[in-house]
């Protein structure tokens, strides 16, 4: 008798960041409260109503958490670009206008793209870290910047 092999597609990275995306989109249209004007749909509207996608598998969830986790790992520049075209869906101007707010001086489209080129040869990085290793690096990294901004006056009493 010979046994069957079963080969699992391993997901690429743009696949994980992909389905991150949808994951927390998903988790924020279920917070959002219904209402009558929530229900409201304009006839200019030219998109159907996202609302009814169903939920994601646990797999799916899970690996989004993971990805959530290692996201919130990276320096803010990275952390911003990813979460604005993954789970915002931003458009290459409003990305332009993201990097310009977080540090870019006069970014181009190409700027932005070898930025996120970057985030996410970084996330790699990340991902392969321990969950206990990336949990206990932000921890300094929070500690180390309240020490910093109660140093500068900017604690609340």
């Amino acid at each position: 008798m010979m046994a069957l092999a079963f080969v699992t597609e391993t997901p690429t990275l743009e696949q994980r960041l992909d389905a991150w995306g949808r994951v927390l989109r998903w988790r924020a249209r279920q917070k959002q409260a219904g209402s009558k004007e929530g229900a409201y749909r304009s006839p200019q509207h030219w998109e159907p109503p996202t609302l009814d996608k169903p939920p994601p598998s646990p797999d799916e969830a899970r690996d989004a958490d993971e990805i959530e986790q290692a996201v919130c790992g990276l320096s803010m520049r990275y952390h911003a670009l990813l979460r604005a075209w993954y789970v915002h869906q931003a458009r290459a101007e409003s990305m332009i206008r993201i990097a310009r707010k977080i540090g870019f001086v006069r970014p181009t489209m190409n700027e932005v793209e070898a930025a996120m080129a970057m985030g996410k040869a970084l996330l790699v990085k990340q991902l392969e870290l321990p969950a206990a290793v990336r949990k206990q690096r932000a921890k300094a990294w929070v500690e180390k910047n309240i020490v910093r901004a109660i140093d500068f006056g900017f604690a609340c009493d």
